[in-house]
This record gives structure tokens, C-alpha cells and sequence, in this order.
């Protein structure tokens, strides 16, 4: 928009992501529950493959873990969900399968399962504290979002539209509640 061209401000597409990356308002209890504690296990089974990788010399890079079955999440086992992330099909499923026999020694040894317990605990706390942190996203969402919507009207109403900016529902149904109503003049 021309009110773009005199700032400075440049946004880059993954800037993006903070206005649109939001599903805590509408999750209820029980499904904020299961989602913390996939969370929490998806961050223990990373803290868990780096130490298996750093004892092989092997990458750490990230590797992405499908979404885990409602049934595993259920059982509140965590080894369970280990081997799912170490067995399952998808993206990077020929690097996690290389994590196999270690899953599998770790979890045939008894003091080695108590130690698998403890990434669980540690996957935890790193997720209270990821939750600590994105608070501060939070606080600068909303206005990011309405910053990127009245830009947009801007951007309309220099192309010839009458726009005009309206709450379409309230933010407890979808926080995705703005909407911007515009008739070409």
C-alpha cells in the first residue's frame, strides 16, 4: 500500500505465521489437555533421539513425527509413543527408523526404562517453559493481525473499494473473527 512505502517495516512470510497461528481459544478442556501432553512427548522424544544421536555422531537436525494416535495419548505411556515416532511411515521415517535399536535396548533394560520415563519429565518441563515463552507471541498477535488487516483495507480502498472493517463473531467461537467488507465504487 502507499501507507506501506513510508515505513521501513518489512515483513517476511514466515513473519506471518504470528497472526494466523492460534488454537488455544477454541480447543476445549480435554483437547488442550491431550495436546499439551503430545507437545510435551514430541519435545522428550527429540531431547531423547539428540542424546541417541550424540552418542553416534550422528545429525541433529529436527526430524518431524507424525501426529500420534488419540489411543497412545490415551494410555499415558510414554514408551509407546516412542516407538511410534521411531516406527512410523511419513517424512523422515527412514531416519527415525534408524533409532530403533536403541528404543528397543532402552526399553528391554529395566533401569534404562526409568531413564526413558525421565525424557517424559523433561519433555515437560521444556514445554511449560515453550508455553512461558509464547505468551510473548500472544501478547503482539492480535495486533500483528489487525495491523495486517487494516493494511489490506488500505490496499482496497487505494484500488477503488469502500471498505469498512467488522467483527463477524465473537473471539470465543474463532479467534479468526474479523472480517472486511468491501464494495468496488
Amino acid at each position: 500500500t502507499v501507507a506501506k512505502d513510508r515505513t521501513s517495516l518489512s515483513i517476511r512470510r514466515e513473519d506471518l505465521f504470528l497472526a494466523v497461528a492460534d488454537g488455544v481459544v477454541t480447543s476445549n478442556a480435554k483437547e488442550a489437555k491431550v495436546r499439551e501432553k503430545e507437545q510435551a512427548w514430541r519435545l522428550a522424544f527429540e531431547l531423547w533421539r539428540r542424546d541417541q544421536e550424540n552418542s553416534h555422531s550422528q545429525s541433529s537436525e529436527h526430524l518431524t513425527v507424525p501426529s500420534a494416535p488419540y489411543r497412545i495419548l490415551a494410555e499415558d505411556n510414554f514408551a509407546l509413543f516412542l516407538r511410534h515416532c521411531v516406527t512410523s511411515k511419513g517424512r523422515n521415517s527412514v531416519e527415525r527408523s534408524s533409532l530403533q535399536p536403541a528404543l528397543e535396548a532402552a526399553l528391554a533394560k529395566g533401569s534404562s526404562r526409568a531413564i526413558v520415563d525421565e525424557y517424559a519429565v523433561r519433555g515437560e518441563a521444556l514445554r511449560r517453559l515453550v508455553e512461558r515463552q509464547e505468551l510473548i507471541r500472544r501478547a503482539f498477535q492480535r495486533p500483528f493481525e489487525m495491523w495486517l488487516t487494516t493494511d489490506y483495507g488500505l490496499f482496497l480502498e487505494e484500488s477503488g473499494y469502500q471498505v469498512d472493517l467488522q467483527q463477524l463473531c465473537d473471539r470465543s467461537i474463532t479467534p479468526r473473527n474479523v472480517v472486511i467488507v468491501a464494495h468496488h465504487l
